[in-house]
């Protein structure tokens, strides 16, 4: 039967804190410059070996532009999405940059929406503990920019997504994205890691203009006219397949 030594073992592990223990703000040193901290899909940040928490800083644009979305039936959207700041070469928005810390570390965040944009933007990151996850704070009309510092507490893949206005509206415009933190006991290493985001399209029949709009009803209803994972129909398939070799083990990060 359960003693008490079982008894208190499982009290102790039920008490246990993924959070670790905080090094002060002002002990923080920047993470070091060789330190990638942001990819795009299915590519992934390498994991962080390091073991003392650091201020990591991440950037990023607000962009709308018209994408493909679903290669085979030509099917071309008006996407909301983000990039890495500055990237113009970015191969797409949507998802966003795939943003990678270390649970205790400080990131730095800054939102861009570029003056070319008609909507304002935000982001929230499910990774950020308060209400809002920094949405409030990083609201930004186009041709502003906003900065915020939040703690990283919890480890895991987190979603993060526009929280404005009309919530769904700008999630389905493609405005969405994974931020992975790394624990503070690194996880068994692997050979492969990959992310992978899956999300859907609610579009119109193409208009006038020849691009489709959203679909207001089908997002409501939930009944989308495309599912895709990495933004477009084909972002994991054919030439896009991930690849792995007999005998590799692959860790595998999935936000929906």
């Amino acid at each position: 039967g359960a003693g008490p030594a079982s008894q208190a073992s499982v009290v102790d592990h039920r008490s246990a804190s993924v959070v670790p223990e905080l090094t002060p703000v002002a002990e923080l040193a920047a993470a070091d410059a060789d330190e990638v901290h942001m990819t795009y899909a299915p590519e992934v940040p390498p994991a962080i070996s390091r073991t003392d928490q650091r201020i990591v800083e991440f950037a990023f644009d607000v962009v709308e532009t018209e994408t493909m979305v679903d290669p085979a039936n030509e099917v071309m959207a008006m996407v909301w999405g983000f990039r890495i700041a500055a990237d113009e070469s970015a191969p797409f928005v949507a998802p966003g940059p795939v943003m990678r810390a270390r649970a205790g570390d400080l990131a730095r965040i800054t939102v861009n929406n570029l003056a070319q944009n008609t909507q304002p933007h935000n982001i929230d990151w499910h990774a950020i503990t308060g209400q809002g996850g920094g949405a409030e704070a990083t609201t930004v009309a186009p041709g502003e920019s906003a900065t915020i510092n939040s703690r990283i507490l919890y480890p895991g893949a987190f979603m993060y997504h526009c929280a404005f206005g009309d919530v769904p509206q700008h999630i389905s415009h493609g405005m969405y994205g994974m931020f992975i933190v790394d624990p503070d006991e690194p996880l068994p290493e692997v050979d492969v890691e990959w992310a992978i985001v899956q999300s859907e399209w609610y579009l119109t029949e193409p208009g006038a203009g020849g691009l489709p709009e959203l679909d207001r009803e089908r997002l409501t209803l939930e009944h989308p006219t495309q599912v895709t994972f990495n933004g477009r129909t084909d972002a994991l398939t054919g030439d896009n397949a991930l690849p792995m070799e007999v005998g590799q083990r692959a860790r595998i990060y999935m936000v929906n």
